[in-house]
């Protein structure tokens, strides 16, 4: 009898109710950004409901339809509100009768230490595996999500690889994932910034030549709510884009958009990162899709696959004030490695966790050792828990966590560069 009733519990806390695919983008202290998947031609009502019973109605909402989908992305802004209150959304059809509510809150931006999950690497082909997955990780109740590739493998569908690629399957793959993910089912929305890699970008290993970049641009752009807002995010190159919280600034970098054989960033985009870097001393995290020192092993990362080019981008970086953390995913294992003080001057790190639901495989570090690793685990689902503060000292708790919320490994971390002369 317990456990049933623990089960309806359970069940009813991630969204029992839910009808829509709803997702909370940027969020700060007093607004926040969201979006649902909707109906073409559908008129849509939607509110939010303040604890003491008044009504808010959006800011801002528009409706991104295609001419080949009866699904649309209605986008929505929130202004107003107000730090640890607690919101019901509520979305009515142009009937009156009501297709969801959820609830949500706003996100103290000034808040040290955070809690922040982070995550890549979401194949809907695992539509058993992905509810468990999410469910554990949202019930650490992280501040906010930061995703960082493969949202949405755009380029498969049931497991398989799509032949011949549309701006049409881009859409249907984005929305197929959406109605899908527990993620955007839970009674209780979480804040999430986004950028992408090659299966959300639509080529598998794709760059700068893919046929059809500025309609998954534009794809991207709908299904993600992340509109700028200035002095918490700022657009950069292609989907990059610059987030300053809780006293540190997250890069989170466009690995696709400017891709060659040469160069993994583009130089426009480096040269953002650099001078934007150069600007400020607080700790700055660069989040990247692929890895960055993957050197040792034979899949993508940018030391493997542009050595002149990383060795170039880790000499600038190494000339700003801002101390660095590497992020980064798609290797579908997780691992923290620690980067010698010869590249950058001082000790860092970086911190690798893929996938949260997708293939994974064996290890092969046997094989393949990383110099590097300090910890990991390979042949497991993994999300990661990173509590972070640079009130007295830049310091980083990185957890990663497998199904069931075993605990891969744990490190305390702390990065700290002597001021420059």
């Amino acid at each position: 009898m317990k456990y049933f009733l623990f089960s309806l519990l359970f069940i009813f806390s991630f969204g029992a109710q839910a009808k829509l695919s709803i997702m909370q983008g940027l969020t700060t202290a007093t607004s926040t950004q969201l979006n649902f998947i909707g109906k073409k031609g559908e008129t849509y009502k939607v509110t939010l409901r303040t604890p003491d019973g008044a009504i808010l109605s959006p800011v801002d909402q528009k409706i991104i339809t295609k001419n080949f989908s009866v699904k649309t992305v209605v986008k929505l802004k929130f202004d107003g509100l107000a730090l640890g209150k607690s919101y019901e959304l509520s979305i009515n059809d142009s009937q009156g009768g009501n297709l969801d509510r959820r609830h949500l809150k706003t996100l103290d931006l000034k808040k040290e230490p955070v809690t922040l999950a982070l995550t890549s690497c979401m194949d809907d082909f695992f539509k058993e595996e992905q509810g468990p997955m999410w469910r554990d990780l949202l019930s650490q109740n992280p501040d906010m999500l930061i995703s960082f590739g493969d949202n949405v493998y755009a380029d498969k569908r049931h497991g398989l690889p799509i032949l011949i690629m549309s701006p049409r399957i881009l859409w249907e793959r984005y929305t197929e994932t959406r109605e899908i993910l527990d993620l955007y089912k839970a009674d209780n929305l979480i804040p999430m910034i986004v950028t992408w890699d090659d299966h959300d970008y639509g080529k598998n290993d794709g760059g700068t030549d893919f046929k059809y970049k500025k309609e998954s641009r534009e794809t991207f752009d709908a299904f993600f709510s992340q509109e700028p807002v200035k002095g918490v995010l700022e657009s950069g190159p292609g989907v990059s884009s610059k987030f300053i919280a809780f006293g540190q600034v997250f890069y989170l970098m466009d690995d696709r958009s400017f891709r060659t054989s040469k160069t993994h960033w583009g130089e426009e985009q480096e040269n953002w990162l650099i001078s934007n870097l150069k600007s400020t001393i607080r700790p700055s995290w660069i989040i990247n899709g692929d890895q960055y020192f993957g050197g040792y092993q034979k899949f993508e990362s940018f030391e493997k696959a542009s050595p002149e080019n990383f060795k170039a981008v880790m000499a600038r970086i190494k000339t700003t004030p801002s101390p660095v953390f590497f992020v980064s995913g798609d290797r579908h294992l997780t691992e923290l490695m620690k980067i010698e003080k010869d590249i950058l001057g001082y000790e860092t790190y970086e911190f690798t966790t893929s996938a949260i639901h997708a293939k994974v495989y064996p290890s092969t570090w046997d094989k393949n050792p990383n110099p590097r690793q300090i910890a990991g685990a390979a042949g497991t689902f993994n999300y990661g828990i990173v509590k972070a503060s640079s009130k007295e000292k830049w310091a980083l708790n990185i957890q990663a966590y497998g199904p069931s919320k075993k605990l891969l490994y744990e490190k305390n971390l702390e990065i700290k560069k002597a001021p420059q002369k």
